[in-house]
């Protein structure tokens, strides 16, 4: 059963258990974001002595825990109690505190990639809540210069970087120490998770409901891409290129253009977006949603994100609907139960491309 309790962001330790608390929206957690969660704690007999301490925001996390395993933790937001039978928590994943800084000035040549992520925000996160970092170093290198006036967060710049091809993923989770303290773990690296698509012994998903999704909508299906630099003078730059091999079969002229937000206007910097684009969203982004069990598939426990996962999954009705292959967990949502709160069941966000 998942119990949640209260610990000092800084360095991890310990405040309360509090008991009774209901989750009022999703937990989620997924490969380069975060989303905020309200939870509701009860003003009972169970009520912690230190629930000033235990609740204070930005300075308290509170985690949601089972068998020792950390399911998910935020930093407290927001606070809302009075003549009412409940105290009202605002939750925030470690992502927001990335949107909640930005990158200062800062040029990086010729370095790796998963180097690059750590200066512009990685590193500072793991210091901030009690942290360590897990980088798995990428063999691509690169060149990134921020100007401390484009008042550029470290999440866009993180997200950006995960962006361009060959560049650098990143996601966070948490774990109890020996002593009991809480603490961060930050993960980095061309591609996460410790399961490959070839790796032998994957855990299953064979039960559940589930659907599997084939999106061409902007921003993840095109035929035509192109990338176009911010003007600098008279000059505005850009490039395209697109996917010849359906067109020739006429499937529709469809053009994703944009601007990236790195406010480059170096050709082999935006050549690099562009050809990063085309290669994730030439078919589209494909991906099945499961809903299952906490008992059948726990983070942590059965799977990181970025793992490969063995899918096996039929329509009862129509045999023909079916699934059976990898497929890779980017995230996973859990919602709570309507009635109690309590979070019984995940639903894994899986995504079949290579």
């Amino acid at each position: 059963m998942i119990t949640w309790h209260s610990f000092v962001a800084l360095d991890g330790r310990p405040l309360a258990e509090l008991p009774g608390l209901s989750v009022k929206s999703s937990l989620s957690s997924i490969i380069g974001r975060g989303d905020s969660v309200t939870v509701s704690l009860p003003v009972c007999d169970r009520w912690p002595a230190n629930w000033r301490d235990s609740t204070q925001p930005m300075r308290a996390v509170l985690a949601a825990i089972e068998d020792n395993i950390v399911l998910w933790a935020g930093w407290v937001e927001k606070r809302s109690y009075g003549s009412g039978e409940s105290m009202e928590l605002t939750l925030q994943p470690a992502e927001e505190w990335l949107k909640r800084n930005y990158i200062p000035e800062f040029a990086f040549r010729d370095q790796r990639y998963t180097t690059i992520a750590r200066g512009i925000g990685l590193d500072r996160l793991a210091a901030q809540f009690n942290g360590r970092l897990d980088e798995d170093p990428t063999l691509d290198f690169g060149d990134r210069t921020y100007r401390a006036d484009q008042d550029m967060t470290c999440l866009a710049g993180l997200q950006n970087l995960m962006k361009t091809k060959h560049g650098a993923e990143f996601a966070t989770s948490w774990e109890l120490r020996a002593n009991g303290h809480l603490g961060i773990v930050v993960h980095t690296a061309y591609r996460l998770g410790g399961v490959g698509k070839e790796t032998a012994g994957a855990a299953v998903l064979s039960q559940g409901s589930w659907q599997q999704v084939e999106d061409c909508s902007d921003g993840k299906g095109a035929t035509i891409w192109r990338v176009v630099s911010n003007r600098s003078g008279d000059e505005r730059k850009e490039f395209a290129t697109s996917n010849g091999q359906v067109l020739q079969y006429g499937w529709l002229e469809l053009e994703r253009r944009w601007t990236p937000d790195t406010g480059s206007v170096d050709d082999t910097v935006l050549q690099q977006y562009m050809y990063a684009a085309k290669e994730s969203q030439s078919y589209g982004l494909t991906s099945i949603s499961v809903e299952t069990t906490l008992e059948h598939f726990m983070p942590g426990r059965d799977f990181v994100l970025g793992d490969y996962v063995d899918v096996d999954m039929t329509n009862l009705s129509n045999p023909e609907l079916q699934f059976k292959g990898k497929a890779r967990v980017i995230g996973w949502v859990c919602d709570p139960d309507p009635v109690s709160g309590e979070i019984t069941k995940i639903k894994p966000m899986l995504s079949l491309e290579d």
